[in-house]
């Protein structure tokens, strides 16, 4: 896969992401039912995606992923449910401050494991970029609690273990790692779930429609990140949460604060600071 297109894809994961708030909202269900219909939507998203790129040999690609994609989709997949168990915890605000330090772990990990060294204008931007979302969430910090606070950087080390896995094992087709995050993490939804189906028709939909959202993004990224270094591509998962607020803004009324709006253009900065950086001193990537 050509750089290009590797950076095309990656951006635009987190796009795909960025639906899922406001759809989770809209399905106003027990939080375990959500995690439960979005991996279960996920899971299925994703083996018809197989099918149709793979055909008879899904199965041979399944197992080819061997090690690396196993660890690599239970990791994916343990963060959509400790996600869960964060809130329950800790603010939405806390978790997104410590969540977003996933990046700066990707950064670290891959210099000490693939010798992966970070320019000093690419620790910059990805400070910024945490920085952004930190002032997003400003005015929203709720009450916290250790625990809480412990799990989210639990996530955080989790996904950036998992970014690091993609740029490690590039040379292996992990996108069937995807549909291994999404069965693992419905097995603790489902016994978590107070219900495994909604009887609100319009929830149910919003729900597995989120669940689309996140099959999506996660298959784009497993795809393409690995072709870019592990702290680029955490860079990129940041945007996010720029068009999460404008969705939430068209979607369900709320209005972003001067906070959001200050701190989504510190994380749109960041982003066009580490692209202008890169093609001015890059090489190609392998």
């Amino acid at each position: 896969m050509s750089p290009r297109l590797a950076l095309t894809l990656t951006f635009a994961a987190p796009i795909c992401w960025s639906f899922g708030g406001p759809l989770i909202r809209l399905a106003e269900a027990d939080p375990w039912t959500v995690v439960f219909l979005r991996s279960a939507a996920m899971t299925v998203v994703v083996a018809l995606a197989m099918l149709a790129l793979y055909g008879r040999h899904a199965g041979a690609k399944l197992v080819g992923i061997g090690r690396p994609g196993i660890v690599a989709g239970l990791l994916m997949g343990s963060t959509f449910v400790l996600f869960v168990f964060v809130l329950q915890h800790t603010s939405i605000a806390h978790a997104i401050v410590l969540i977003d330090t996933a990046p700066l772990i990707a950064g670290i990990l891959a210099w000490i494991w693939l010798g992966e060294r970070v320019r000093a204008s690419g620790w910059l931007c990805l400070i910024l970029a945490v920085v952004g979302n930190g002032i997003m969430v400003l005015g929203k910090a709720g009450r916290a609690t250790l625990l809480g606070d412990a799990l989210a950087l639990v996530v955080a080390a989790a996904f950036a273990l998992y970014i690091v896995l993609l740029r490690r094992h590039r040379a292996i087709d992990l996108l069937p790692a995807v549909l291994i995050a999404g069965a693992a993490a419905c097995v603790p939804a489902a016994l978590l779930a107070p219900a495994l189906w909604l009887p609100n028709t319009p929830s149910l939909w919003f729900g597995l429609l989120s669940g689309v959202a996140l099959a999506s993004g996660t298959l784009l990224f497993a795809a393409a990140a690995g072709h870019l270094p592990a702290a680029q591509s955490g860079l990129i998962v940041l945007l996010e949460v720029v068009p999460a607020v404008l969705w939430a803004w068209l979607i369900l009324d709320e209005r972003p604060s001067g906070f959001e709006l200050f701190g989504g253009l510190a994380v749109l900065t960041a982003l066009a600071m580490d692209q202008v950086m890169r093609r001015a001193t890059v090489k190609p990537e392998p």
